[in-house]
């Protein structure tokens, strides 16, 4: 935009590309060019995937894979991705069959034992709350190590394939197991806690 007033031409170019803004103001003897650089604080501040809503497991599991915090809680029925809800009671998952508990303790025993034996990070030991026993590195074989998968993403394929069959209704508490917990005939360490499946009714 150019525009003549009192001698003085005055030139406004405005370049958006990269949120760059130049003022270039020229009059017969001085030209002073001022360049203000701005924050881009939609980028600094949102993940690249922006839209979390109804995501599927093996979307979940890529995203922890890249580096993604996550969070499950079994009592709330949720799973959250970088702090946003993607999974939760009202929006339960539709790429998951209904399945015998049969089948639904298998998967999670396959699970756990991958799990137990992952690999362990300065990632995966910062975080303050795990619903199962790990083995700490020092009770890791050679095996393990060499061969284990990352703590942190074993830790998201247990938990989210549990919260999973949770919301479709296939796990429920069973009075033959007790009263306050399961525990694998195979794994003594694995446990799963009645409160895990029925909020408030497997409390001490």
């Amino acid at each position: 935009m150019v525009r003549k007033e009192n001698g003085f031409y005055n030139t406004v170019s405005i370049i958006l590309s990269i949120q760059v803004i130049t003022w270039i103001r020229q009059d017969s003897n001085t030209v002073s060019i001022k360049t203000l650089q701005l924050r881009n604080r939609f980028s600094e501040r949102t993940p690249i995937n922006q839209h979390f809503e109804n995501m599927t497991y093996d979307e979940i599991i890529n995203e922890v894979e890249n580096g993604s915090k996550f969070t499950i809680n079994f009592q709330k029925r949720t799973c959250r991705v970088n702090g946003k809800v993607v999974m939760s009671e009202e929006d339960k998952p539709k790429d998951t069959p209904y399945l015998t508990p049969e089948v639904v303790f298998v998967g999670i025993e396959q699970r756990y034992a991958a799990y137990k034996h992952s690999v362990p990070s300065e990632r995966s030991e910062s975080h303050r709350h795990s619903y199962f026993k790990a083995l700490p590195e020092k009770e890791l074989s050679d095996e393990d190590m060499m061969y284990g998968e990352r703590r942190e993403v074993a830790r998201c394929k247990l938990e989210l394939y549990v919260l999973i069959q949770l919301l479709r209704g296939n796990l429920w508490w069973d009075n033959s197991w007790g009263t306050w917990f399961w525990h694998s005939k195979n794994d003594k360490d694995l446990i799963i806690l009645r409160d895990w499946v029925e909020p408030n009714k497997g409390e001490v």
